[in-house]
């Protein structure tokens, strides 16, 4: 099997739902770094609005009034004989239908963070660009004691730093690389991180903060550790969650947070440390970390 052919199995895999974690987080990979895989992606999983034309065309077929989904089988029986290639032998698509209009939402991954590479290179400090883990970061470990992973075999560990109450851990995305095919869709970004604390005597807070900018990726450093961010930030949101003494184990948020027009740039932030200034500063865990674009399609 050829590269090309790599990259479609690849494709074909994850809409179906069956891929694996490493195919995922190479298929993952894939999208990140190359351009033309990243447009087959989205043209692939917006085939959802051609078979949409296709079904208003016939009149003995009944749109549903909930979310179908089409598992991998050919179109001569799911979209009245319209054959689109070799793609078009499966599909797999979601919508809802309002009174008025028809909404259509695909899902865009952009990263499955579990930190099984224990080799990883982590910068200091808040991100220079785009893509790559930046912040607190001491280690990637197996077991620390008595806390085990959430997932896979490693975990992220956060070290305190003199002066600060919270751990971070944060990383931008590059929207630009992620663009919509039509003006008439918007994004919503959903985030999710597992935490976990050292100390279970005393209560923890841990934060997923999300923020876009217009600017670039590598502007937006300066803008972040300056006072105008919050008059130049275009959309934040945040979320915390206080962990109380003796309750301590791994803690899962989500974030979703709908990206503004004009956004270039998104920071993802995540927080962790104790919930009393006079709480020791110890150190902390991040692992699962997961990030996915919901666009939704609108049309009358």
């Amino acid at each position: 099997m050829n590269r090309t052919e790599h990259e479609l199995e690849l494709l074909r895999l994850y809409l179906e739902g069956v891929a694996s974690l490493e195919e995922t987080q190479e298929l993952e990979s894939l999208i990140v770094k190359d351009a033309s895989v990243r447009q087959d992606f989205l043209r692939y999983t917006h085939l959802d609005s051609a078979l949409a034309g296709v079904r208003r065309s016939q009149p003995s077929v009944v749109a549903p009034h909930r979310s179908v989904w089409l598992s991998w089988r050919p179109l001569t029986a799911a979209a009245a004989g319209i054959v689109f290639g070799m793609f078009c032998s499966s599909v797999v698509f979601a919508y809802a239908v309002p009174r008025m209009r028809m909404d259509r939402h695909r899902v865009v991954p952009l990263f499955n963070e579990r930190f099984e590479d224990v080799k990883a290179v982590f910068g200091r400090g808040f991100p220079n660009d785009a893509d790559g883990w930046s912040g607190d970061f001491d280690a990637v470990v197996s077991t620390d004691g008595a806390i085990s992973p959430k997932e896979g075999q490693h975990m992220a560990r956060l070290a305190p730093i003199a002066g600060r109450k919270f751990c971070a851990a944060e990383r931008i995305v590059d929207l630009a690389k992620f663009p919509l095919i039509s003006g008439t869709e918007s994004r919503m970004v959903e985030v999710t991180a597992s935490f976990h604390g050292m100390d279970s005597e005393w209560a923890d807070r841990n934060q997923i903060r999300l923020a876009a900018f217009a600017e670039a990726p590598k502007d937006v450093k300066a803008i972040w550790n300056s006072d105008s961010r919050l008059d130049q930030v275009l959309q934040h949101l945040g979320r915390t969650v206080t962990v109380k003494p003796g309750e301590h184990g791994w803690q899962t948020l989500k974030v979703s947070m709908e990206i503004p027009t004009g956004a270039r740039s998104l920071v993802i932030h995540l927080g962790a440390g104790a919930a009393d200034d006079a709480g020791p500063k110890t150190l902390h865990y991040i692992d699962d970390v997961r990030a996915q674009f919901v666009i939704t399609e609108t049309t009358p």
